[in-house]
């Protein structure tokens, strides 16, 4: 939306950019895709406690070819083995390739190893969010103070908006200069 806008008037709106990280890309627990709060089984919420992720990985597609204990596995098969690489440390997270491809250990076996490093990871953020259930009126603060920064911004933004469309009432925008509102390359002349 803000690239047409900005190139049918002018360039008025940032451009949002992609900030990918190690894990832009988190693997469903059912093995097939990404996780997802709308398909449901696929995803741990960051609010799960351990309790909850320990059961949802243990239900948790991983290596299709290890159907016994002593089959020897191949990690970069399990979704849950790119999961290790997101939260297991580094050194560990090699010890359980090797053990999985000798069957040193069994997939239930690294699913709580995984659910305990998840849970571990994920505990500062249960508890901020239970500090912040204690205190309803927060939410509603924060809320109210990024409206009030964000209002004068969004104002000027519109009125440049309002000039382009030939909807402004007047030429300058809360003290700021007029907008060129040409398209990139357009002469202005019909």
């Amino acid at each position: 939306m803000a690239r047409t806008f900005n190139h049918a008037f002018a360039p008025i709106f940032p451009e949002p950019q992609a900030h990918l990280s190690e894990g832009a890309l988190v693997p469903s627990l059912l093995g097939k895709g990404a996780m997802s709060k709308s398909v449901p089984g696929s995803f741990i919420a960051l609010s799960d406690e351990p309790e909850t992720i320990a059961d949802k990985l243990a239900h948790a597609v991983s290596d299709p070819a290890r159907q016994r204990r002593r089959d020897a596995g191949e990690p970069t098969r399990c979704s849950l083995y790119a999961l290790h690489g997101l939260y297991t440390p580094a050194e560990r997270v090699d010890s359980i390739a090797a053990d999985c491809r000798r069957a040193a250990i069994g997939c239930l076996e690294c699913k709580a190893t995984l659910a305990r490093e998840i849970s571990a990871s994920l505990a500062p953020i249960r508890e901020r969010r239970r500090a912040i259930a204690q205190d309803p009126d927060y939410v509603q603060d924060v809320l109210r103070a990024g409206a009030e920064r964000a209002r004068p911004l969004a104002e000027a933004t519109m009125c440049e908006v309002r000039q382009c469309l030939g909807l402004a009432r007047t030429q300058a925008c809360h003290g700021r200069e007029s907008v060129s509102c040409l398209r990139p390359g357009a002469s202005g002349q019909g």
